[in-house]
Formats: C-alpha cells, sequence, structure tokens
C-alpha cells in the first residue's frame, strides 16, 4: 500500500522520530498514522477548505461537541440542504468551528464519493436503493473521532493554502522536520476539490 510506500522511505532516510508536515492535509491519512504508531513524534497538517479545517480542528479541540452533534443530527435531504450552505464559507469561523465541521462530515458522508460540492447520494429526490444515510454510520464515525482525538497533543491544525504557507515556511532544520507533499490532481480537479488548480 502507499504507506508502506511513505514507512520504506522514512526508514530509508533516517526520518524516525521527526515531526512531518502536511500542507494538503485532507484524509491526513499518512500523518495521522505515522503519529498513531509513534514513527514521528508530531504532525502539522495544512488545510485550504474551511469545512475540512473546522472538521480536524473540531476532532482534537471540540470533540465532545462534535460527537454530541454527529448523535443528534437527522440524516436526511433536509439537513442537506442546510448543510450545504455553508459551502458558502471561504473561512472558517472559529466561534463555529464544531458546527462547520459536522457540515463537512456531513456533506463528506452524504454526497457521492465525498464530494463536498457534489450532489446526495440518492439523488435530491431519494429515489435510489442507496439512500442519503448509507454511508454515515454514526457509531464507526463517533469511535473513528475518538481515536484520533488521542493524538490531539502530537497534532497542530493550520488553516492556509499550502502553496503560500510552503513559501513562508522559514528554513526548517531537516533534522526535527520533513514533508509529506501529496498536492491534489490537476486535470479534473475541479470536479473533486472546492479549491483547485
Amino acid at each position: 500500500t502507499f504507506l508502506h510506500v511513505v514507512l520504506d522511505f522514512i526508514t530509508a532516510n533516517n526520518l524516525q522520530g521527526k515531526e512531518i508536515v502536511e500542507p494538503y492535509a485532507g484524509s491526513a491519512i499518512v500523518s495521522l498514522s505515522l503519529v498513531a504508531s509513534e514513527i514521528v513524534q508530531k504532525a502539522t497538517l495544512v488545510e485550504r477548505d474551511p469545512l475540512i479545517y473546522s472538521y480536524w480542528k473540531a476532532a482534537f479541540n471540540h470533540t465532545d461537541s462534535l460527537i454530541s452533534s454527529i448523535e443528534n443530527v437527522e440524516v436526511n435531504i433536509d439537513s442537506w440542504h442546510y448543510f450545504r450552505e455553508f459551502l458558502n464559507y471561504d473561512q472558517p469561523d472559529e466561534g463555529r468551528i464544531p458546527e462547520l465541521a459536522l457540515a463537512g462530515l456531513f456533506l463528506n458522508r452524504t454526497n457521492f464519493s465525498g464530494i463536498l460540492h457534489s450532489g446526495p447520494v440518492g439523488g435530491r429526490s431519494q429515489n435510489s436503493i442507496y439512500k442519503i444515510d448509507c454511508r454515515f454510520n454514526k457509531k464507526e464515525i463517533i469511535s473513528r473521532i475518538q481515536k484520533i482525538a488521542l493524538l490531539r497533543e502530537t497534532v497542530s491544525i493550520v488553516f492556509n493554502d499550502a502553496l503560500v504557507f510552503l513559501g513562508n515556511v522559514p528554513v526548517i532544520n531537516n533534522r526535527t522536520h520533513f514533508f509529506f507533499i501529496d498536492p491534489p490532481y490537476f486535470k479534473g480537479g475541479h470536479q473533486l476539490y472546492r479549491y483547485e488548480y
């Protein structure tokens, strides 16, 4: 798997115990896996999409509030219309992080292929055999968040565009940090991401 390739790279370059910086966080699977298995000491996740940023921020810093909102949300087309309005946010509102987080999570789990700005699973009329809630397993989602939250002391979240962030990074001592840069798809990126190149 891809993670094994990364692990081989880390071993070959003696990067164990350092801090990983991931300027295109997205699912952050590589950084979180490395921190959870204690292969790296810390991770910095950088995310431009305010809903994805808010999800990570809430998972680590507003865990109970996020879990409570997941337990209480109704997974239906009315909620989908409500949360779709949150796509209008271009910047995170620090006072509404848990709500923005729920919006990002809700759209990811209820939209086709998890694409935040696509249509709902089952269509707007919900005539499909697959309904809007088919990928919204509350118990599983909450369990994952609880596991992620255990890493809160070792993960930092930054809201920024990756290219801006990388352009402003001072010279970093490569004895303590390394970067995992996995940019988004360029061709067709507008269909997958809200912020594309």
